[in-house]
């Protein structure tokens, strides 16, 4: 488990927090995703595509890097 912890106040309220996590998580895997497919699709190179989108800002949070690169590989 984390070191962080915060009180979120009533009971289900970090369940909501969870939920929103999943939530932004799954909608930057698919923008991602979609992201490498109009690279592919311009014919960029795929590694050089993969590349490029690892060292942007936009992708530089800890839910894509987690697993955002790896899913789209696969």
């Amino acid at each position: 488990m984390g070191e962080y912890v915060v009180f979120v106040g009533q009971v289900g309220n970090a369940s909501t927090i969870k939920l929103i996590n999943n939530m932004l998580f799954v909608a930057n895997t698919i923008a991602l995703s979609e992201a490498y497919s109009l690279g592919e699709k311009a014919g960029i190179n795929s590694n050089i595509c993969l590349t490029l989108l690892n060292e942007v800002q936009v992708i530089q949070s800890r839910l894509i890097l987690f697993g955002g690169i790896r899913l789209i590989k696969v």
